[in-house]
């Protein structure tokens, strides 16, 4: 027989009504409310913990509004917005949000803001942004491997060292420069010299390469020939030996007076042949290659600065473009788009471009983008993936997609209970569970509880703050109970004292509120009755006033704390009171401690007029 109906009566065949269920339908541990005809949806408690679990299909959670996940009613966890954003906080402050271009990362801090790749065998870096404009990634020790600056450059770095740096000409690298195979260069190419004004610059439209004046152009192992100009002159020094050649022209020719060696010219150039064929002259600007190709064997060096600072050559197995100077190795693009690596012409690997962004790229398709505002992954579902050591099933991984941001640790299930920690100066600040629990402080349950917010005792500050900010008539704080029924009460606060013993609660029945403090006889010691309750009681000293900072002026009851010397367990403070600021520390007052002193009083009151009442019907009789 299908369930149709459910009342306090039992089930019934039918159409449920209003009146048919007259109260909750409660059920017991492990008991599940189950949908579907496979049971695909069910619902249940274990005893300690809920949980809501579909076997079939997408568990979809839909709004017309906003759908919001909260630490309590008045703390956001995650907010997300219907054609909007997604957005994460913590502490009720946002920290994370999609845009329509992308994320938004927000950070309270006035100095920086970060995202931390964390797995389980460590830290592995930052993306991390400061207050000097500065934005990039950071390895595990805090080190910049690529760092951005606005309306400035992007620099890359190697073990902590920058090694590569837009400008706003082109771009600068320090260090060396491996390339394999053939480097096309699409606009000219500047070497910087160790001294400033000593500059080699490949001047591509014109096909020169441009020595400034007393800039060294060497050959030869150990620098024994070099050539110059210093300004005046061009001069060629033999360093084995002395060699100064001095003249209006020199043409050199073979032995057989045939094909041309070299030329020099006055007031011209210098022309180097080869086979007859001019191969290299100099011009009023430096030196030109005019045919073929410089070759070097394996392990020579082609050098520009005064202690050679840039050497490119090849070592048989690789080729490198070497800076071992002070200065920076600067790959620039001055007058082009930017700067392109590639495997091949139809495959690029980074692309460099002026003014704009820094793209990386796998196989040939674009999977990282620096822009004017972060970074962007361009994909239909953009994913960044951190995968285990093993290479097997991704572990974590943050995707989005149709303004979704979907943050997920152990994409695979490959790990089974596995928990996401949220780490500030490498230490856990907080973490979710595979239960759907969330912790702060603390790293599991201590009372059962589903959510856990713990400040250790060495930290004296306050463990949490609840501001209702509105100036209109609102709640600033609501709890509900689910027992909270006719004849039953469910207590909503427990107060626990240091050792976990409870000392006092706060229930909600079906009408009422009962606030309770421990008084279990069982709990006290040196007991005696009230014998001076009048006595005590006419020391208290009540008035009517109102509060200074009332603007509406009430007029209530009540006492100075400290005139209640009666009843003083009942004050909290001293008398005057101020902190190391001098600010007033106000004293308070328990009413409800008075109670015990006002029943003796009454009790002692209600003795003395029933002896009067005897002696007045004693009198009458009479």
């Amino acid at each position: 027989m299908a369930l149709t109906q459910v009342s306090t009566q039992g089930i019934k065949d039918g159409t449920i009504t209003g009146t048919d269920l007259a109260t909750n339908v409660d059920l017991v541990d492990n008991q599940k409310l189950r949908l579907g005809t496979g049971n695909d949806l069910q619902i249940y408690h274990t005893g300690n913990h809920g949980f809501v679990q579909n076997s079939t299909g997408h568990l979809s959670i839909s709004s017309g509004s906003q759908i919001q996940l909260k630490v309590n009613t008045n703390e956001d966890g995650i907010v997300i917005y219907p054609n909007g954003a997604v957005e994460l906080y913590h502490d009720n402050i946002k920290k994370f949000e999609t845009t329509s271009v992308g994320a938004k990362l927000t950070s309270s801090e006035t100095t920086n803001g970060s995202i931390i790749f964390d797995v389980l065998n460590g830290l592995r870096g930052y993306v991390y942004a400061d207050n000097a404009n500065n934005i990039g990634f950071l390895d595990s020790d805090a080190d910049w491997l690529v760092k951005g600056t606005k309306d400035a450059g992007v620099k890359l770095h190697f073990n902590g060292s920058e090694k590569f740096e837009t400008t706003n000409s082109g771009v600068s690298i320090t260090g060396g420069i491996t390339a394999n195979g053939t480097s096309e260069f699409t606009a000219n190419v500047k070497f910087d010299g160790g001294t400033a004004g000593r500059d080699v610059t490949f001047l591509r439209s014109s096909n020169k390469l441009r020595f400034q004046d007393n800039t060294v152009f060497s050959l030869g192992d150990d620098d024994d020939f070099s050539s110059f100009h210093d300004g005046s002159k061009t001069r060629f020094i033999n360093d084995t030996g002395n060699l100064e050649l001095q003249s209006d022209n020199y043409i050199f020719r073979d032995k057989d007076n045939g094909d041309l060696m070299m030329k020099l010219l006055h007031d011209g150039a210098v022309e180097l042949y080869y086979d007859h064929v001019k191969k290299l002259e100099t011009t009023s600007l430096g030196v030109q290659l005019t045919d073929g190709h410089i070759f070097l064997n394996d392990n020579y060096y082609l050098s520009a600065g005064t202690g050679n600072d840039l050497q490119i050559y090849h070592d048989g197995n690789h080729s490198y473009v070497a800076d071992n100077g002070a200065g920076e190795l600067r790959l620039a693009s001055f007058n082009g788009s930017g700067v392109r690596i590639t495997k091949s012409d139809s495959e690029t690997l980074a692309n460099f471009t002026n003014d704009g962004a820094v793209e990386l790229y796998f196989d040939n398709s674009k999977k990282l983008e620096t822009t004017s505002t972060g970074i962007n992954v361009p994909a239909s579902v953009p994913t960044i993936t951190l995968s285990d050591t093993d290479g097997n099933t991704p572990y974590s991984r943050i995707t989005a997609g149709g303004g979704d941001l979907v943050f997920e640790a152990d994409q695979g299930d490959e790990e089974g209970n596995t928990v996401m920690l949220f780490r500030v100066d490498d230490s856990e600040k907080m973490r979710i569970e595979a239960s759907g629990a969330i912790r702060a402080g603390v790293t599991s349950a201590i009372q059962a509880e589903k959510y856990s917010w713990f400040r250790q005792e060495s930290d004296a500050n306050t463990l949490a703050y609840f501001h209702q900010g509105a100036s209109a008539d609102v709640t600033g704080i609501i709890m509900r109970h689910g027992r909270g029924l006719s004849g039953f009460a469910g207590k909503m606060i427990g107060f626990l004292r240091n050792d976990g013993t409870e000392v006092g609660s706060v229930a909600v029945g079906a009408s009422s509120t009962a606030f309770n403090t421990s008084s279990d006889y069982r709990l006290k010691e040196n007991v005696t009755a009230i014998t001076d309750g009048i006595t005590r009681l006419k020391t208290l000293k009540p008035y009517k006033f109102n509060f200074k900072d009332d603007t509406t002026k009430p007029v209530v009851d009540g006492f100075f704390a400290h005139e209640v010397t009666a009843v003083p367990e009942a004050i909290t403070g001293t008398k005057d009171e101020v902190d190391a600021d001098n600010n007033p520390v106000y004293q308070s007052i328990d009413q409800s401690k008075l109670v015990p002193l006002l029943v003796a009083a009454v009790q002692e009151a209600i003795g003395k007029i029933e002896v009067l009442e005897t002696e007045v019907a004693a009198l009458k009789a009479a």
